[in-house]
This record gives structure tokens, sequence and C-alpha cells, in this order.
């Protein structure tokens, strides 16, 4: 995986200037629409445990969530070496595939074949009341839940993002009724 961290923006220009974290070679990209995610790391607990892998992250298999250095641990979210973007979406797509993994160990039962298949979502805001919804997997494979294009400003995607997802985030998903874009669930099994 490679990663790189922003080092400088020229707003006039339109560059952003990157370094790679491990050669320290920076790169210029000319950008028409510039979104850009301070770094992340996990909590201090977390990378003083030894769940993590050497990049500080709790080490799981990607399709999972479970620990490949512990059989009784699971993780999902930011802390987790699974290599896509940490949103919101990804804990909620991340969440069922968690459950029913952990339920089959627990009752003994056979391994479900859903996987976590890295399924994040972006929301980016570009003015005007106006924002694209990225939606990707693994490898930033492009994976868009609705049949128009996403990559395009809209704002009926603004309205999703102001009133939906608050509503979504505060009310459903903290009582089990909400797992992403599958929508609303009655059972995990």
């Amino acid at each position: 995986v490679r990663c790189v961290q922003e080092t400088e923006v020229r707003g006039n220009e339109r560059v952003a200037v990157f370094e790679d974290v491990n050669t320290k070679q920076q790169h210029e990209e000319k950008f028409d629409i510039l979104h850009a995610v301070t770094p992340m790391r996990t909590p201090e607990f977390i990378r003083n445990s030894p769940l993590v892998n050497e990049g500080g992250w709790v080490e799981v298999c990607n399709k999972t969530l479970q620990s490949t250095k512990f059989k009784n641990v699971w993780a999902l979210g930011d802390c987790t070496s699974t290599p896509n973007s940490k949103t919101a979406a990804s804990v909620f797509s991340q969440t069922p595939i968690l459950i029913r993994h952990m339920m089959d160990d627990a009752l003994n039962r056979p391994r479900s074949s859903h996987v976590y298949d890295g399924y994040s979502s972006c929301p980016i805001f570009v003015g005007d009341n106006k924002l694209m919804l990225a939606e990707f997997l693994y490898e930033g494979k492009v994976e868009e839940t609705f049949p128009i294009n996403q990559g395009q400003p809209r704002s009926i995607f603004y309205w999703l993002k102001l009133y939906m997802f608050p509503f979504v985030y505060f009310n459903l998903m903290p009582r089990g009724q909400w797992f992403g874009r599958k929508g609303i669930l009655n059972s995990i099994s």
C-alpha cells in the first residue's frame, strides 16, 4: 500500500505536493477539487498493545475482521488494518459482517460466506449546496449505489448528507437498525 502525505498546496496554481512516507520522494499533482484528510492513527492504548501490526493498526483479516493474532479478538472501524478509507459508512458495512462471524464462532456454526469488501463512502462538498458521493471498495474500485453519476455534484446528495445521514447516524445506527447502503435490517442472522 502506497502511503503519502500532503506537504504543500499551491491553491492559485491548483497544485498539491505529496511526499511518500517511506521513500520521502515528493511529487506534484494538479487538481480541480482537492479533498484532504488529516493523518490517522489509533489511540495510544491500542498502538501500545500486542494487537497491532508495525503500523500501529489492529491486524485483522480484511474479509472477516477477525484478529490475525488472537482468535478471540475482532475489530472494526478506524483502528483496523483494513486498507480502506476510515468512514462511518465503512463501519456501518463492517458491523453485520463482524457480528455474523462472531455469532458463528460462538455458536460453533460453519462460518458465514459474508465478507467485508472494503466498502466506504465519502461525501465531497463542492459548494452551491451540492456534493459528490464517492463510494468505493478495496483497491479504490468505484461502487455506486444510485443509478446516476455520483461523480457529478448534485443537490440531492447534499440534502441526503444534511438531513438523512445525521438522522440515520443518531437514531437508527445506535439501535442496530441501519447497516449502510443495505438499509434497515430487522435481523443480522
